[in-house]
Formats: structure tokens, C-alpha cells, sequence
């Protein structure tokens, strides 16, 4: 059977009408320090659910309203954050291990800055070990479909499982 550009597309699945109850979010590269595209995860599921053209708060505060159910959030970018905050105010938010223990100046701000966010770090199962590995296989597609594919195709190859 071929597996053409337009065949692939077809094959696509449309996102879940509900967010998972435990959702990992995390960004990748488009093109290194130009354009960012954000990864959404099934951290219970262990299976993408989403990718977003973008990495803006406003995209994935409109993904989490038109997706509701995300009751557990595992990374702590800012614009994830603002998202959080404004789409799923009631949503736990984990803090991502790599940022606790990264050694960085702002450390020590950042612990003030939401502790209850750190506390849920270091206590509770969840983490963005999940999201991690999806975004190393993001990578390796982005890296084979260089120069030749479209978002569209891009999302679809993430979005299909091996």
C-alpha cells in the first residue's frame, strides 16, 4: 500500500475531545531559536495526544478549553503556567524534575516562585519523564522530514503511533 503525503494525512486521528486526567506538555524546535511547536501527552497513556503549531500561552489556553478534563499538568514553562491559569485554574501543576535540580542563580526564586508546584515535584508520581521521550521521537521526525514537510504532515506522523 503506498503511504503518500495525502494518504498520511488521512490517517490522522482527531484529538481526544477531552484533555487526558494527567497531561504533560512540553516544547520542541521547529528550527533551532526561530520556531517552536509545543507537545501535549497522555503522561498515564504514554501516548501523544497533541501537537500545537506554537508554544504560546494564548494556543495552548484555547487547546485546554476546547479539551477540558486535565486535572494534573506536569512542566512549568511560563506560557504553560499563564495557560493553566487561565483555561484550568483548578488543574495541579508538577513541576518538571530537570528545572528543581537544574543549578541555575534563579533556583532559589524559583522555589518561591510556586512552591506548591515544587512540592508536588518531589512528592507525587508524575513527571515529565513521559513528555521527555515523546519529544526525542518528535526530534527524530522533525530531523527526517526536513525541508519537506508541512505542520499538518508533521502532526500527523507524532500524532500516529510506531
Amino acid at each position: 500500500m503506498a503511504a503518500g503525503r495525502s494518504r498520511l494525512l488521512g490517517l490522522s486521528e482527531a484529538p481526544p475531545e477531552r484533555a487526558p486526567r494527567v497531561l504533560g506538555v512540553d516544547e520542541f524546535t521547529f528550527r533551532k531559536g526561530c520556531t517552536y511547536g509545543t507537545v501535549l501527552v497522555d503522561v498515564e497513556a504514554c501516548r501523544v495526544v497533541d501537537v500545537l503549531p506554537d508554544r504560546t500561552s494564548e494556543t495552548f489556553a484555547a487547546w485546554l478549553k476546547v479539551h477540558p478534563g486535565a486535572e494534573i499538568t506536569c512542566d512549568r514553562a511560563t506560557a504553560c503556567t499563564e495557560a493553566i491559569k487561565e483555561a484550568a485554574p483548578d488543574a495541579l501543576e508538577v513541576a518538571d524534575g530537570w528545572q528543581l535540580l537544574h543549578p541555575m542563580q534563579g533556583f532559589a526564586g524559583f522555589l518561591r516562585q510556586d512552591l506548591d508546584a515544587v512540592t508536588a515535584g518531589l512528592t507525587l508520581p508524575w513527571s515529565s519523564g513521559v513528555v521527555e521521550g515523546h519529544v526525542k521521537r518528535v526530534k527524530t521526525l522533525k530531523r527526517a522530514m526536513y525541508r519537506r514537510a508541512s505542520f499538518e504532515l508533521l502532526r500527523t506522523r507524532i500524532l500516529i503511533q510506531p
